[in-house]
């Protein structure tokens, strides 16, 4: 059965998006409503990775399969606002990269008929929509004024 393995992979996924959170809490701080946003976000990731706990997977990832995608999306420092609005840019991958896991780990729970997995996973899947939703408002309200006046 592959489930352990992508109950690695979700766990993985969750803490890229849980280092991403807190990247941009410390690099944008001035951005007040990020980071109240940023910090309910990382608890919710928080609590993903707690749910996981009960199902007791040993951590599956393989090295060679891991892109580093935190790594690649924030290697540089970016400041400032065309800095924030990149750095959402690369958080709404994060998110996507999350919601995209556990979308594929809900089917494989559904599959093996277990509801408890189902439940985490639709809870997860809820939190992430929010996630996804604030993120695409964000940049389309900031995105205009960073590109056009600067």
């Amino acid at each position: 059965m592959h489930v352990d393995q992508y109950l690695s992979h979700v766990r993985e996924a969750e803490e890229n998006l849980g280092l991403g959170l807190k990247k941009i809490m410390r690099q944008h701080s001035f951005e007040t409503d990020v980071v109240e946003m940023c910090e309910r976000f990382v608890r919710w990731s928080d609590e993903h990775k707690a749910s996981l706990e009960m199902f007791n997977a040993e951590d599956n990832t393989n090295e060679e399969e891991s892109p580093g995608l935190f790594k690649a999306l924030f290697a540089n420092m970016r400041i400032g606002p065309y800095g924030l609005l990149r750095d959402l840019h690369a958080l709404s991958l994060l998110i996507h990269d999350a919601h995209t896991s556990w979308t594929i780990l809900q089917q494989g729970a559904m599959a093996q008929r277990n509801t408890r997995l189902e439940l985490v996973c639709k809870e997860a899947l809820a939190h992430l929509n929010k996630e996804s939703m604030w993120v695409e408002t964000r940049i389309k309200n900031a995105a205009p004024q960073i590109l056009i006046v600067g």
